[in-house]
């Protein structure tokens, strides 16, 4: 194995997060809702590409997002019948009202 070179870029997160990286999720998440029923299925690397950040990093956002209480996990049957389930999200009106 190669060993490693100093980039002058620090391995793992960024050590400052941006400080509205919550508000970046949920609009990240709100732009692939379904309009007709607000459920999303995250697509969790395409998030994190999306926002630099680690998967883990949207993972702790979305249940902080949960408590606090701007989207709930539902979780549906890949089929009907089956025993494997998707945990999808339904993003509430909450941030719409006040406009």
């Amino acid at each position: 194995m190669k060993p490693h070179r100093a980039t002058g870029r620090p391995r793992g997160r960024p050590s400052i997060l941006p400080f509205d990286i919550d508000e970046q999720v949920l609009s990240s998440l709100e732009r692939r809702m379904d309009p007709k029923t607000h459920l999303v299925r995250p697509n969790w690397m395409g998030m994190a590409r999306e926002l630099h950040v680690s998967r883990t990093t949207i993972s702790r956002i979305v249940a902080g997002l949960r408590r606090s209480g701007f989207i709930e996990s539902v979780s549906e049957p890949r089929r009907p019948g089956a025993s494997v389930r998707y945990t999808l999200y339904r993003i509430k009106d909450t941030r719409k009202s006040g406009n």
